[in-house]
């Protein structure tokens, strides 16, 4: 309850929505509507809410639905244009994919988000993702890639 709580607070609802999936649930039609209707807030909050059920999934043992949820909060991102939301989801997807031993998936999402946050200069989520990378490529062997991920992020400071 505690992470509800800390995720209620976080997107401004009380704790108690996040436990009703139907209610934060918007499909990619929803988000165009909303995005064509001139209603930006509207539709980046869907987004948080879907890359919130994402994380709640994830912790409640269910990546498979993370999964689904992390891709939809990462399209209604990029529908928005909010790069800072859509790395975060794509991280929350590589997190899922990797739970559910899904490596090709996991490397994929880790360098898309990778990407992205270099394009847009978002330093501290790179740093992350570089880390997270670095971690998965270690584990499938490959050390000199583990080093060199490992490197970069270190170049970029705290």
């Amino acid at each position: 309850m505690a992470a509800l709580n800390f995720l209620g607070q976080r997107l401004g609802i009380p704790a108690t929505r996040l436990l009703d999936a139907d209610e934060l649930r918007w499909t990619r039609v929803d988000a165009d509507l909303r995005l064509a209707s001139g209603d930006w807030q509207a539709d980046a909050d869907a987004g948080a809410g879907e890359h919130a059920q994402a994380q709640i999934e994830l912790v409640g043992g269910s990546p498979e639905i993370a999964v689904d949820r992390a891709r939809e909060a990462l399209t209604m991102a990029d529908t928005v244009g909010n790069r800072k939301a859509a790395i975060s989801a794509g991280l929350t997807l590589a997190w899922a994919s990797r739970r559910m031993g899904r490596t090709a998936e996991v490397a994929a999402a880790l360098q898309t988000a990778a990407e992205t946050a270099r394009t847009y200069e978002r330093v501290s989520q790179l740093r992350d993702i570089l880390t997270e990378w670095a971690d998965l490529l270690a584990e499938t062997g490959d050390h000199a890639g583990a080093y060199e991920l490992s490197r970069e992020a270190l170049q970029l400071g705290h």
